[in-house]
């Protein structure tokens, strides 16, 4: 799924390098990712999106990207009975909850 969150490993897998060399382009800011806890996530769509724009790191925020995803579905009749079942699920289980 593109919103996965991948481990350095997976992301090596991912992008066909050594994880070695992912933590070296994440720890110097050239590859996108987040520390957490002292550990590095990556996101495959952001990961996907940084190949796709030539290595750059996107100077956009994570929620600018998905609203941009959100912005294709414009139309789509899956959409609101997807966003329903979401809504009903987090009152159900609230996220962090």
């Amino acid at each position: 799924m593109p919103f996965d969150v991948l481990t350095p490993a997976q992301a090596a897998a991912y992008l066909q390098l050594p994880e070695a060399t992912v933590l070296d382009e994440a720890n110097a800011g050239r590859l996108p990712g987040r520390l957490i806890s002292g550990q590095w996530r990556f996101i495959h769509i952001a990961l996907t999106e940084w190949m796709r724009s030539g290595g750059g790191v996107p100077a956009v925020s994570a929620k600018a990207r998905v609203r941009a995803v959100i912005g294709t579905w414009k139309g789509d009749p899956t959409v609101d009975p997807m966003i329903a079942r979401i809504e009903a699920d987090r009152r159900a289980a609230p996220v962090g909850g």
